[in-house]
């Protein structure tokens, strides 16, 4: 008979040692701690009950959070998650609070001077049971959901008008001597929108006087030095040279990859919202004229959106309807939505009652940001509920040198972090030689900083 060398014995000892532990393991473990064990390989649900406002934008951070850490998923309401995203005055049956996400109250910003806006918001983070696992997410998510949101920065500027003396100044100076010197300011933002008051077109020469504007084609130029990714075309002299002129500014602009809002080839495309992604917002934006002078676009006309508003027409029910429908409509697929009128009287400080009635109509409708222009003088800003209203950003480039409300502006800078206004600064301006905006010294910054709060009541 063959004999069995010990060599050869030696793994099937070990392999008996291992079966006789774990055989141990099995009878002494108890069995609590082994579904424990079972249930944290099971990734905790995690749903929202959060208004369809905000639910987008905290969905996209927690699914950022998710592939990170692979502890958690996201689920609908009714797959029964195990941690529920609340507003603070709701809190669902049969959950307790385990934690709060706290989003501090929006800064704003005037030179030297800071302050809140607004009363920032709590979302509770709900559970329906307490395990250790359940206690680990919500920890995550505390600590990093906000900082998972994108940040987003915008900037807004009034009235372009680069017609009259500003096209003079152009032909002497060159093109680009308008916007060159507060360009670096918008140009900044992932992205910038503008009001250009002006057709942009070879057609007919830019008249010395009067008030019907037109400037050369050329002059998309500064536009792109400012960095303006969207342009409003609502307003009272985009149209001023007539159809040809108007269709003109149209194709150049979509030749140079410059999007615009508030007016179109018919009544279809011009009272549509534009939507534009970045970094994952979906953002919208609407434009509505409220000023005499305008062609206002037809089923088959080119034009501007028109509703009517005083001084310049009645404000009736028709005309609310309208607004909240369109502000509805965009509302229902952005995360943030920018509405734009062109309103008011020229001159005047303080906003209209149907100004400050239209704005708040569009804020309650959907509107996070209400940005408007005409006035060629700057107006308050607030925060309605959780919306910004700017009645007025004042001329950005524009001729109209006869006062110092006349040429003083302001460049609206806003950081988001998700779809939620977290600071708000404004960047004052004074135009020089009858055309360009250059950015106050600093006794003058104090001086318009304590204007815009007297007049903003802040």
């Amino acid at each position: 008979m063959r004999k069995t060398s010990i060599k050869g014995a030696v793994p099937l000892i070990y392999m008996s040692i291992f079966l006789m532990v774990w055989a141990a393991f099995l009878l002494l473990y108890p069995k609590a701690r082994r579904e424990e064990a079972a249930a944290t390989s099971v990734k905790v649900k995690v749903g929202m009950a959060l208004p369809q406002r905000t639910r987008g934008t905290w969905a996209q951070a927690l699914s950022r959070l998710s592939d990170e850490s692979g502890s958690f998923e996201l689920v609908d309401r009714g797959d029964a998650p195990e941690i529920l995203l609340c507003p603070s005055d709701r809190l669902p049956e049969g959950y307790s609070v385990a934690g709060m996400l706290e989003i501090p109250p929006t800064k704003l910003k005037i030179a030297d001077w800071q302050g809140a806006i607004g009363d920032g918001e709590k979302i509770l983070l709900c559970v329906c049971k307490d395990e250790c696992r359940i206690k680990e997410v919500v920890d995550l998510i505390e600590e990093k959901a906000v900082s998972a949101l994108p940040e987003i920065n915008l900037s807004f500027a009034g009235d372009i008008i680069p017609s009259r003396t500003v096209a003079k100044q152009m032909r002497r100076h060159g093109v680009l001597f308008p916007f060159k010197d507060m360009a670096p300011y918008p140009s900044q933002a992932d992205l910038a929108w503008g009001n250009l008051e002006c057709p942009l077109s070879d057609r007919y020469p830019s008249p010395g006087k009067g008030v019907a504007f037109i400037a050369p084609s050329e002059t998309v130029r500064g536009l792109e030095l400012c960095g303006f990714d969207v342009l409003n075309l609502a307003n009272n002299h985009s149209t001023n040279f007539g159809t040809p002129a108007f269709l003109d500014t149209l194709s150049l602009l979509e030749e140079r990859g410059i999007r615009y809002v508030g007016g179109g080839r018919d009544k279809e495309e011009a009272y549509s919202p534009l939507f534009l992604e970045v970094k994952g917002i979906r953002l919208a934006f609407l434009g509505f004229n409220c000023v005499a002078g305008s062609l206002n676009a037809g089923p088959a006309r080119p034009g501007v959106a028109w509703v009517d508003l005083p001084p310049y027409g009645s404000f009736d029910r028709e005309d609310e309807e309208l607004v909240r429908r369109k502000v509805e409509g965009a509302r229902e697929k952005a995360d943030f939505l920018v509405v734009s009128f062109h309103w008011g009287e020229e001159y005047k400080h303080k906003p209209s009652p149907f100004q400050v009635r239209l704005a708040r109509i569009a804020c309650h409708a959907g509107a996070d940001m209400v940005v408007s222009t005409h006035p060629h003088c700057v107006q308050p800003v607030e925060l309605y509920g959780d919306s910004l209203i700017a009645y007025s950003l004042g001329n950005f480039v524009f001729d109209q040198m006869f006062a110092d409300y006349t040429r003083e502006g302001f460049v609206l800078r806003c950081r988001l972090r998700g779809s939620r206004l977290e600071e708000v600064e404004l960047v004052p301006y004074l135009i020089h030689d009858y055309c360009r905006p250059v950015p106050m010294d600093a006794a003058a910054t104090r001086r318009f900083a304590a204007k815009m709060r007297e007049i903003s009541g802040l």
